[in-house]
């Protein structure tokens, strides 16, 4: 579904991204993981379809990135950015139709109202619908956006599902509950892309991983064979102890050792 191959992007005479290669399919969850300024959230640009690299190539859905255009990307793929700001007075439930706008001109618009009631139940906020998106916490306004991108995603000719660091401004319940609707997005055919800093929700919801360190792949694959004690070791620099989960067995977790 998504296929980078060689992918190199360069700042100020620095590689960003060195070769980086992979294959998010549809229906799975690939999670990208790795330190800070490794550059993941470049990569998610590069694959989104955002940003041109210096080298390499991206496909999407069996057509070169560089070749979709404006509405037709936007309905083919949503992006979640880390941050987004709003100039405008809006409530959450406007905030969340704004996904709605790729699909203006079409059939899909008469299912608006229904698209985003069901967004904002997904992302657990319909009880915030009416309330200035200005007035919202941090981790309120996080799971706002999201049902924006899933309004989005909700349409036909949807494919994939881009998220960068969906958790990071969210309590431990919302965490889960994302990426569990990120699963349930998996499950409806999409390829989902998630940009994750914790190893240990990467084990629970993701199939595939891809562990970056300094712009270079350090291994891409099954999460369980990519989270291993000694690719995070080299990742990250410090010894990462891997094992079962005593609370899911069966599952693995990563501890610092």
């Amino acid at each position: 579904m998504i296929v980078a191959d060689g992918i190199g992007v360069l700042r100020g005479g620095r590689a960003i991204l060195d070769g980086v290669s992979l294959r998010a399919e549809a229906g799975r969850v690939l999670a990208v993981l790795g330190p800070n300024g490794a550059g993941k959230s470049t990569l998610l640009r590069v694959l989104a379809g955002e940003m041109a690299p210096e080298a390499g190539r991206v496909v999407l859905a069996g057509v070169a990135a560089g070749s979709w255009r404006g509405v037709a990307l936007a309905r083919m793929r949503a992006v979640l950015p880390q941050a987004a700001s709003l100039a405008f007075p809006l409530a959450a439930a406007e905030v969340a139709a704004l996904g709605r706008i790729p699909h203006a001109g079409t059939a899909e618009m008469r299912r608006d109202g229904e698209a985003v009631a069901d967004a904002l139940s997904r992302a657990g906020v319909s009880h915030l619908a009416r309330r200035n998106y200005a007035t919202l916490s941090g981790g309120e306004q996080a799971r706002v956006q999201l049902a924006r991108v899933l309004a989005q995603a909700d349409g036909p000719e949807a494919r994939a599902l881009f998220l960068d660091e969906p958790t990071a401004s969210l309590d431990l319940p919302h965490q889960h509950a994302v990426l569990a609707e990120a699963r349930t997005q998996a499950a409806r055919g999409l390829a989902v892309i998630a940009v994750l800093h914790d190893i240990n929700l990467a084990f629970r919801y993701a199939d595939d991983a891809l562990l970056l360190a300094g712009g270079r792949t350090v291994a891409c694959g099954r999460v369980e064979e990519v989270l291993t004690e000694a690719a995070l070791a080299r990742a990250y620099g410090m010894l990462v102890r891997v094992t079962e989960n005593p609370a899911r067995p069966g599952e693995r977790i990563a501890l610092a050792a």
